[in-house]
């Protein structure tokens, strides 16, 4: 499995716009419901975005201590910027190894993030130290399997190769949640829209998809090309997108 170098993205991460469409999590919703002080971790954190919002969203409704890791020094740079003086407590770590104490968060959350995980087996095991008994492990992650016609499959074909190898089919990621000791459900929901080739375009150009730094130069000048060519006599394309949401809990 290849890993994405992040220096090359950090810089250009918040451009896109797909990183800002972040709605209230209900999972925070139902915890602070019973009761009111928490504890949430985001787990590849990134830049912040998800922290920054829920913490905006949530303001005055509960006690809510944030706190986040980040593996990519990068991208840890642009994080601290981002949190400073919000009160969010941030550490640039990998999830196979949390830098917290058993059993201290409420709620933990992976956006975007498990796929990186290099040794996925001992990264759930350390996300299930560090919950509380009670507590809850979400994981917001496309799922490349039913989503071949993707436009970075259908214009980068290489990635989805590359994919495949990072996350888990359905079903193993079920059973690898529940032999770590999670009791674990798991949503999934499958889209098919038509996006504007244009907007299509704009995302690709800044290259700041993880995927998009799996593939050479070549194989990434010779998408952009493709891209070219359909839209001289196309103004939007037909895709899919996948979405698994594992929602995990710690007994």
């Amino acid at each position: 499995m290849k890993n994405t170098d992040y220096s090359k993205i950090a810089e250009t991460y918040n451009k896109s716009k797909t990183r800002h469409y972040i709605q209230p999590d209900p999972n925070i919703s139902e915890l602070i419901y019973k009761k009111k002080y928490r504890r949430v971790l985001d787990i590849g954190c990134g830049t912040g975005n998800y922290l920054l919002k829920q913490k905006a969203y949530f303001k005055n409704k509960a006690d809510i201590q944030w706190f986040g890791i980040e593996p990519s020094e990068a991208m840890f740079s642009v994080l601290s910027e981002s949190v400073k003086d919000q009160d969010i407590t941030t550490k640039q770590a990998a999830a196979e190894a949390i830098p917290f104490e058993d059993d201290y968060f409420d709620y933990v959350i992976c956006n975007h993030s498990y796929h990186h995980f290099v040794d996925k087996e001992k990264a759930f095991q350390e996300i299930y130290r560090v919950l509380k008994r009670g507590g809850r492990y979400y994981i917001n992650t496309i799922h490349p399997y039913e989503m071949k016609k993707s436009w970075v499959y259908q214009f980068f074909p290489s990635v989805y190769e590359e994919d495949i190898l990072r996350f888990y089919p359905e079903e193993k990621l079920f059973q690898t949640l529940e032999a770590t000791g999670f009791e674990t459900r798991v949503e999934k929901r499958v889209f098919t829209y038509r996006k504007s080739m244009l907007l299509i375009q704009e995302e690709a150009a800044l290259r700041n998809y993880s995927q998009l730094h799996l593939i050479s130069d070549a194989n990434y000048q010779e998408g952009l090309q493709a891209m070219e060519a359909y839209m001289k006599s196309n103004k939007t394309l037909l895709i899919e997108h996948a979405k698994l949401y594992p929602l995990s809990y710690k007994d």
